[in-house]
């Protein structure tokens, strides 16, 4: 019976890490009947804007952690991690049923790739995720079930440090989606 229960505690310990990932999508609608007044009304209309700065879209991260520690022995360990990401993307919406056919081509090309541009950060939560479940998994025995606890708080906060640099580094290297496609001015 030992046998089976400590088989069944390793195996648990490998299990590669999956966080619970809740997404929710906040849309801004628009509303344009050509070509040439989409952008401005895009720039009017949007709520994503940063210093001067206004975006179309928008990704926002929230990863949370939990987990159990268990003293057996003098020794206490972690036992169990959860790991939840909640991903909300801000994107605009094209409500209007008469714009012109070019206006709806262009729209479904650069609105196809900002989605894509915005899943990108939404990976880096969820792989930011993974990593701290991981990490947690894999803190040593300790004495003190308040040090391992402290530890693993200090390890989620440095990945999320991570994290948030690692946003600004993928905005940088895609110049905010442009490498992508997701810039409209690409299209107009």
């Amino acid at each position: 019976m030992i046998k089976i229960v400590l088989f069944a505690l390793i195996s648990i310990a490998i299990l590669p890490a999956k966080p619970t990932v809740k997404i929710k999508h906040k849309y801004y609608n628009i509303s344009v009947t050509s070509l040439s007044t989409l952008a401005n009304t895009l720039n009017e209309v949007s709520p994503v804007i940063s210093g001067q700065k206004v975006y179309h879209a928008k990704t926002i991260s929230d990863v949370k952690w939990k987990f159990y520690t268990l003293k057996y022995q003098g020794k206490c360990e972690i036992s169990q991690v959860k790991i939840w990401v909640n991903i909300q993307y801000i994107l605009p919406r094209l409500t209007n049923k008469h714009a012109t056919n070019e206006v709806y081509s262009v729209w479904d090309k650069w609105h196809n790739q900002l989605v894509l541009h915005e899943k990108g950060h939404a990976n880096l939560a969820i792989n930011t995720a993974k990593k701290i479940e991981e990490k947690l998994q894999k803190i040593p025995q300790s004495k003190s079930c308040k040090k391992i606890e402290q530890k693993a708080n200090r390890m989620g906060e440095k990945l999320l440090a991570q994290l948030k640099r690692a946003n600004v580094t993928y905005d940088h290297k895609t110049k905010h989606g442009e490498t992508q496609g997701a810039s409209l001015k690409s299209y107009l």
